[in-house]
């Protein structure tokens, strides 16, 4: 809708932020940096937040944190199941995790 959104999500001892920006972000560069004769600033385009989260386990990079495929796959058995996993669901969030990868 182009609205810049915010959304934190805590769970257990681990936390995520997604940050909607809009499709492009101007910036500034820190005066120092400026000063130094680099760039004063910029645009950085951004992909929509339904992309991001859609795209394929496989094709992340490197620099993806682990924890990213964790929630992806939790949201993945939530989505399934209605309800949040409970202890007994290791087999169940394995196979949700499989399904993730091999898509």
């Amino acid at each position: 809708t182009g609205k810049q959104h915010i959304c934190i999500m805590t769970r257990g001892p681990s936390a995520f932020t997604f940050v909607n920006l809009g499709p492009e972000h101007e910036f500034r560069a820190p005066a120092a940096a400026a000063a130094a004769g680099g760039p004063k600033g910029g645009t950085l385009r951004y992909a929509p937040l339904g992309k991001a989260l859609s795209t394929p386990l496989s094709a992340l990079t490197r620099r993806t944190h682990p924890l990213y495929a964790v929630a992806r796959t939790v949201h993945a058995f939530e989505a399934a199941q209605g309800r949040p996993p409970s202890n007994d669901d290791g087999v169940a969030l394995s196979a949700a995790a499989a399904k993730l990868v091999a898509a």
